[in-house]
């Protein structure tokens, strides 16, 4: 039993969602701007300075599509929020030009909804065992 089973936690209301998508939007795509970012990135991977980290693009995504996205996530823990955003940017990094687009992160919670319904199966058949 890991913590997320052991303690319950509300999920996330619409205004939450959206903020979670946003943050980790920028968590996992933004490049580092201050220096004290900078020099942790340095420290961490001192490659770095001769091969920059390579970022995705958020060109495309605006709040309008974040509010689309917190509304189709209903049920979503803050984890599963992650997840997906991160699934989202995995997505995006593998392509030639990484630019994270509408299209793209609608497959992806298209996607993660079929698989978080799989495991919701999974779970229910294991608990009736």
């Amino acid at each position: 039993m890991n913590i997320d089973q052991a303690l319950e936690f509300d999920l996330p209301e619409l205004k939450q969602r959206k903020e979670l998508i946003y943050y980790y939007l920028v968590h996992y795509c933004e490049p580092k701007t201050s220096y004290r970012e900078k020099l942790k990135e340095i420290i961490r991977r001192p490659t770095s300075v001769f091969q920059p980290k390579k970022y995705v693009k958020l060109k495309t995504i605006d709040s309008e599509i974040i509010d689309r996205l917190a509304m189709q996530t209903e049920g979503f823990s803050a984890r599963q929020i992650e997840k997906f955003v991160v699934s989202c940017v995995d997505e995006a990094f593998c392509l030639e030009n990484p630019v994270l687009t509408e299209e793209l992160m609608w497959k992806t919670l298209a996607r993660v909804k079929v698989q978080y319904g799989r495991r919701l199966e999974w779970n229910s058949k294991q608990s009736t065992k």
